[in-house]
């Protein structure tokens, strides 16, 4: 069946399969530990509070943009290429250029406790450098899918979630104190990562460093800024003008959706590096109908996911259930996925001119239908946003691809 596929798909199926298949069973168990996490703190949390903990871990994440974000894809052409050596330079060059979100993070946070909110202050003024050290801890996981580890990469991503998890649902069952629970959350990360980037420098076969990767860091960091800053935008917008139990429904509604699309996610990840080492050329000419063999897999799933949304939020989210619709519309995004294989040739063969105008169009657009509609519509106004900027990303990316020469 292999061969048949490999025959009339005119791609390496079994490579496919076999990497592909390892990560969406990596990906399988941490959806399964990340639904167990959302089901403990819909259910032993407040929404209010929820809320307020996802509000901090936005406004972490938003300082979080200021950072060299492109560098995990970067690193993984580099490391696909034979550049082992880019591994730690890259560690060391995001650390460096972290700093200045770390400072931006502790003087919002001293800005909260000067008007008495330690819980905000406390939270984003401690939690910004944890989080930069946590997020350059994790180059590892494009360093080891860049050398094809795919069943390392898939072991240490679970081991990551897992054991945040058990020590974040067990810490709820104590206390609902967010301080604690973010606290924990922090310091498990933080721990479990730093060992993992340790452990996988046994890896580095060569001192060799890629001339491109500081270039294509920058590139795709600029490229992507826009679309950071309005994924971390649109939960500020919520908690600061519709409060944080819209945002808690909000980010359920997504999480559940978020989380099956990384199934998709982890099986992209093997594309990447075979799209960095074959010609425009060939890609130019087979690479759309492997992506409509996707699209025609993913259709069933879609509607699938759509119609069991109610009888999920009910037996497990059974106090979200106002978030039921927002999730379905959330669930139909599925079908844009496909599509986003073909984003990685411009990556994959430094294509930056054409990366600036797919994610600035995209973006743009999105951050602005966030700034315009959020204000008045709440979550619909993320919904909207949201599906616009996915149709017109896709869109985009058809258009630059069949004009490759």
């Amino acid at each position: 069946m292999l061969d048949f596929l490999t025959k009339h798909m005119r791609t390496d199926v079994r490579y496919l399969v076999k990497g592909g298949g390892v990560m969406i069973m990596g990906q399988i168990g941490i959806a399964i530990v990340a639904v167990c996490s959302s089901i403990a703190f819909a259910n032993l949390l407040s929404k209010s509070d929820f809320g307020v903990y996802q509000y901090i871990l936005a406004t972490i994440e938003f300082f979080l943009v200021f950072t060299l974000t492109g560098t995990g894809r970067a690193l993984i052409v580099s490391i696909a290429r034979g550049y082992d050596g880019s591994f730690l330079k890259a560690w060391v060059r995001s650390t460096i250029f972290g700093i200045l979100a770390a400072i931006m993070g502790v003087l919002v946070g001293l800005y909260y406790i000067i008007n008495d909110n330690f819980i905000l202050g406390i939270g984003i003024g401690l939690g910004t450098p944890a989080m930069l050290l946590i997020t350059n801890f994790k180059y590892y996981i494009p360093f080891l899918n860049g050398k094809k580890f795919f069943k390392l990469t898939s072991a240490f991503t679970f081991l990551n979630i897992f054991v945040t998890a058990c020590g974040v649902i067990t810490t709820l069952f104590v206390t609902n104190n967010i301080l604690i629970i973010l606290a924990v959350f922090l310091l498990i990360n933080l721990t479990v990562n730093a060992i993992l980037f340790q452990y996988s420098k046994r890896y580095i076969e060569n001192s060799d460093i890629d001339k491109t990767l500081m270039p294509r860091t920058l590139h795709l960091s600029a490229q992507g800024m826009i679309g950071h800053l309005t994924s971390q935008a649109d939960r500020i917008l919520l908690f600061q003008f519709t409060g944080p139990v819209a945002l808690a429904e909000y980010w359920l509604a997504q999480n559940v959706q978020r989380q099956f699309s990384h199934l998709f996610k982890g099986a992209k990840a093997v594309v990447l590096p075979k799209i960095s080492t074959r010609s425009v050329t060939k890609l130019r000419a087979t690479l759309m109908r492997k992506v409509l063999f996707l699209f025609a897999i993913i259709i069933p799933f879609t509607i699938t996911y759509v119609l069991a949304i109610p009888l999920i939020f009910s037996l497990i989210f059974p106090a979200y259930t106002d978030a039921i619709l927002f999730a379905q519309i959330f669930g139909i995004l599925f079908l844009f996925l496909p599509f986003k294989v073909l984003g990685d040739v411009f990556i994959g063969h430094d294509m930056n001119n054409i990366l600036y105008k797919i994610t600035v169009l995209s973006s743009s657009l999105r951050l602005i239908t966030t700034l315009a509609l959020v204000p008045f519509f709440g979550i619909w106004g993320v919904v909207v946003s949201s599906t616009l900027d996915q149709f017109v990303y896709t869109v985009i990316v058809i258009w630059y691809f069949y004009k490759l020469k």
